[in-house]
């Protein structure tokens, strides 16, 4: 009826601008920009700090740029009393808020989750990467929930670290945040996220978060999920479905063991006892391959949907027997929708049996890193959206213009939902091998079957979904067509290379773009200067 259909119309409020928050804004010069630069967007902005003679500063600055005074309000108080004042007692939340501390951004994180209005932006920077890069793990573990390693990964484990802390900060309070662009730049960690009201979302937080086993020794590493979600196993189906079969009837083969045990019992049914090692069972083997890219499967449709998620020149054939890195994300927009409808369920994750009690390539110990987020650190739609308002827009007087479209060229090249990443020259050079150059070794792991690609901050990065020992079958292969003088003291390279047909010929999937990606630093001894000082000796 007809008014049935004026119930269901939804008005959409007309777009009267942004409400912006600097909480940390000193004299103010970011705060402006968006009042200045932004007239068209930006409503009103809200500068803070908490030294008087910064906020007089920032009010003098307003006047002298003709900003409004309905448009730019400066607060003298303590930022996360800001935040939260408006939030509760104020009943007001920011449109995007601009979280730029001198040191740790843990501190905020809380409050700004909280300030932040539904669907909102928060930035976030944090310059402390003496505490980020490992030189303290105990203390990384204090501010971020996670412990950092020192690694050939370290920076991008810094931007995994803030990242897990704001979403465990949103989960409290029944927010999840989607990365929008997230980054290492010189000598901080600069992240833009949207925060949203979601109650379903807040609870894959631990399906998105991992821990890292880094060997002390050689660059083996293996990630390790906290979680993952899979639909419920129905009684009298034995194994049901896996991560990659949600809604789509594949099924995990059962291995010879179940077989028989299923023959011996003579019935479906099974004891409370016999089912939970069945449980238990499925658990370990899903511990391995959980959240990994399409497993083996005797259907076509297995053998298609694993096809579509490694490179074009690789066969379904070849890639339905994958076994992928344990801790490559691979969510879908239908498995977003079943956990919606509360229809997975969620499963501890198992000790995967390949990491063993100690390195499996050199035999010496793990360090244990994180937890951290594993999820993506971009937004493709955004990278796309960001490529063409920077290749549309002639800034003037914008000298870093080539470093931010580097930066970008950077980022929509990183492999997205693969966490973590080798160092190229270390990989081989620890073992007295020359280097191959990026392109072959990303021919090679390409021509496998798996993703190849790199940090955006890294040039000499390789990331990989491959599993840690096929990459180092890789360098076993390598090592085999150009071998070092001494073997016997490398163990890795007295294994046997367990992967066949790796050549290192090279594919036109392996060339990189020719845009430029990693610029050198402005200037010599880049780096970050002294903190500033107080007019009333006040920190924060």
């Amino acid at each position: 009826t007809g008014k049935e259909k004026e119930k269901r119309t939804v008005t959409i409020p007309k777009f009267e601008g942004l409400d912006v928050l600097e909480p940390l804004s000193a004299t103010g010069l970011r705060a402006l920009r968006y009042a200045v630069e932004l007239p068209d967007v930006v409503r009103h902005v809200t500068a803070n700090d908490l030294d008087s003679e910064a906020t007089e500063a920032a009010r003098e600055n307003a006047k002298k740029n003709g900003v409004p005074e309905g448009k730019f309000t400066v607060h003298n108080m303590d930022a996360v009393g800001l935040m939260c004042l408006s939030k509760w007692r104020d009943k007001k939340s920011f449109d995007v808020i601009d979280l730029d501390p001198y040191g740790s951004c843990s501190p905020f994180l809380d409050s700004a989750v909280q300030a932040v209005a539904d669907g909102g932006l928060l930035g976030v920077t944090s310059t402390d990467m003496i505490v980020l890069g490992a030189n303290t793990p105990e203390i990384g573990f204090q501010k971020y929930g996670g412990t950092p390693l020192k690694a050939g990964y370290t920076h991008e484990l810094a931007v995994r670290l803030v990242l897990y802390a704001i979403a465990q900060s949103a989960a409290r309070y029944r927010r999840a945040i989607e990365p929008l662009f997230c980054v290492s730049v010189d000598f901080y960690i600069r992240v833009f996220v949207v925060v949203r009201e979601s109650p379903s979302e807040s609870r894959r937080i631990s399906s998105r978060s991992a821990e890292v086993l880094q060997c002390i020794t050689c660059d083996s590493f293996h990630v390790l999920p906290l979680g993952y979600w899979r639909l419920p196993v129905k009684e009298g189906e034995g194994e049901g479905e896996t991560q990659e079969g949600k809604g789509k009837g594949k099924k995990r083969e059962r291995t010879a063991e179940e077989g028989e045990a299923e023959t011996a019992e003579g019935s479906k049914k099974e004891t409370k006892k016999p089912k939970k090692q069945s449980e238990e069972e499925e658990e370990a083997e899903d511990g391995k391959e959980k959240e990994t890219a399409p497993q083996q499967s005797s259907s076509s449709s297995s053998a298609s949907a694993s096809s579509s998620s490694s490179s074009s020149s690789s066969s379904s054939s070849t890639t339905s027997s994958l076994r992928r890195a344990p801790g490559v994300l691979d969510e879908t927009e239908e498995d977003r929708e079943l956990h919606k409808k509360n229809k997975l369920k969620f499963k501890q994750p198992s000790f995967p049996q390949e990491c063993g009690g100690c390195c499996q390539e050199c035999g010496d110990r793990y360090r244990i890193g994180g937890p951290f987020w594993r999820g993506p650190l971009f937004s493709a739609p955004f990278l796309d959206a960001l490529g063409e308002e920077l290749e549309s827009r002639e800034v003037q007087g914008v000298s870093s213009w080539d470093r931010v479209g580097a930066v970008l060229e950077g980022a929509r090249e990183e492999a997205q939902d693969v966490p973590l990443f080798y160092k190229l020259s270390g990989l081989f050079s620890r073992h007295k091998l020359s280097t191959p150059s990026q392109k072959a070794v990303r021919s090679a792991l390409i021509r496998l079957g798996y993703k190849a690609g790199h940090f955006h901050r890294e040039p000499d990065s390789l990331k990989t979904d491959a599993p840690n020992d096929v990459v180092f079958d890789v360098v076993r292969a390598w090592a085999a067509l150009h071998p070092p003088k001494d073997t016997s003291k490398f163990p890795a390279l007295q294994k046997e290379c367990k992967t066949p047909n790796i050549s290192f010929d090279l594919l036109p999937e392996a060339e990189r773009s020719g845009k430029a990606k990693f610029l050198p630093n402005p200037e010599k001894n880049w780096g970050p200067g002294s903190r500033a000082k107080s007019g009333k000796g006040k920190g924060r």
